[in-house]
């Protein structure tokens, strides 16, 4: 998840970067401040905060779990719908991502080993 796209969900979510910094986990002083910081891109949005965000996007059970309140409006839902897609196909590459970089680590311990 990009800065860019973590901004939008939250957006979307209707969050303060306050409440979305609790709503991740995020309990310390400073952890609006921190969201704040991945979304100015000072430090990359970690696959748990992308996750939870994805979730809540996604399923209104979940955004009623976490005490989102957030208006059901079409325009809101397609909004939603193209930005599940792009977070889908980014998590996609992550994960491809991640299986090469496996693949290369079990490639160099049998070369070592």
């Amino acid at each position: 998840m990009t800065a860019a796209e973590l901004r939008a969900a939250r957006k979307v979510l209707g969050l303060t970067q306050s409440q979305c910094a609790q709503i991740v986990g995020l309990t310390a002083d400073s952890s609006a401040n921190m969201i704040g910081k991945y979304e100015r891109g000072e430090y990359p949005v970690p696959p748990y905060v992308e996750t939870i965000l994805d979730l809540a996007l996604r399923y209104e059970v979940v955004r009623k779990r976490l005490g989102i309140i957030q208006p059901a409006t079409p325009a809101i839902e397609d909004s939603n719908n193209q930005k599940i897609a792009k977070l889908q196909a980014r998590i996609g590459e992550l994960l491809k991502d991640n299986q090469r970089i496996a693949d290369a680590i079990a490639l160099i311990k049998e070369v070592d080993g």
